[in-house]
């Protein structure tokens, strides 16, 4: 190969390739102290959009976060619409949902979303012991099928003694009068029976609700179009290289905002079973910073802590580095896997 061509070569290959932005020093993990663990509810979508919503509204918070519970059951409800596809769960589907105008749905949902002291005081036992939210929704689920049998026999005897357990199980729950409790089950189908038993304890002044037309929910999907302004006028873009995406959320990192992370996590713990492959996961990004020679994403989980109940590492040894739920994984592997990014900016 003669001196000219192997210069064509190189310019060609510099150019065709799109560089990682720098990787600088930042972590915003002071910001996502609250540990989460979704435990086998696949909700990692609704506690990402808290994540997202309680960073960007924090001075208005002011101390305070919102219920992941409340904008699962919120995104289950919508998913059943008929103009709706089931999506099993979306950060940007969840994050519209918790936000005005759309958190009032119909009418039929108080408008708002309510504060994760309610989540805590409706999964407490009062044995000091805590339901998961799963274990919440299949007791209640198992009192609605108990309520519907009691109508067909016309005996409500097994139901009032399953209600009366339910209630003795938590001093709280003891605020709902009878006929409250004998109107949620009559009122409530399985999709918003957990919307409509949240609504019975969190009142207004338990939600919050933002100010209109403040915020905007973004998507940036690999192999999809997105709208950019460029030099003025607006573009279509085609997200074809996920380094174009990757490189966007060290963009916002750089200006201390976070970002949600969809990506398959066949990767992140390739020997367990419990995850089919292919599933998509959500994240949120809140930092970055070099180890070795590679730049690394720190990523707040939902998994709880690092450690299986046996004391051995949920994770693959594609995570670098884990820490009270932060992972720390090298860009490339986030790059090999991503899906798409969510985040939000004001209007």
């Amino acid at each position: 190969m003669t001196k000219g061509i192997k210069s064509f070569f190189f310019i060609y290959i510099f150019s065709s390739t799109l560089f990682s932005r720098e990787c600088l020093d930042k972590d915003l993990r002071k910001f996502f102290t609250e540990r989460h663990e979704q435990k086998s509810q696949n909700w990692c979508y609704a506690y990402t959009a808290a994540d997202l919503i309680n960073f960007q509204f924090q001075q208005t918070l002011i101390g305070k976060k919102i219920s992941p519970l409340h904008i699962a059951l919120l995104n289950l409800a919508n998913d059943q619409l008929p103009y709706n596809s089931n999506d099993g769960g979306d950060v940007k589907d969840g994050v519209s949902l918790a936000l005005a105008p759309y958190n009032s749905m119909f009418g039929i949902f108080n408008k708002g979303i309510c504060f994760d002291t309610l989540e805590k005081k409706i999964t407490r036992r009062n044995n000091t012991d805590f339901r998961t939210n799963k274990e919440l929704l299949e007791e209640l689920f198992f009192l609605q099928k108990a309520f519907n049998q009691a109508k067909k026999s016309q005996s409500f005897i097994l139901f009032d003694e399953a209600l009366k357990k339910f209630i003795e199980s938590n001093d709280f729950f003891s605020r709902i009068s009878l006929e409250q409790w004998y109107f949620l089950f009559k009122n409530s189908n399985p999709i918003n029976l957990g919307i409509h038993f949240i609504d019975l304890f969190c009142s207004p002044s338990e939600r919050f609700i933002n100010a209109v037309n403040t915020i905007s929910v973004f998507k940036w999907e690999l192999g999809r179009n997105i709208r950019l302004k460029v030099n003025g006028s607006y573009k279509d873009i085609f997200l074809e290289d996920p380094q174009i995406i990757v490189n966007k959320i060290k963009e916002r990192l750089e200006q201390d905002q976070p970002t949600a992370l969809n990506f398959y996590l066949d990767f992140l713990i390739s020997k367990n079973p419990r995850f089919l492959s292919g599933s998509l996961h959500a994240v949120s990004v809140v930092g970055m910073n070099r180890i070795g020679d590679s730049c690394h994403l720190i990523i707040k989980n939902s998994w709880g802590s690092c450690y299986d109940k046996e004391g051995k590492s949920k994770y693959s040894n594609k995570v670098s580095k884990c820490d009270d739920g932060f992972l720390w994984i090298d860009e490339k592997w986030i790059s090999k896997s991503l899906h798409s990014i969510d985040f939000l900016a004001p209007l």
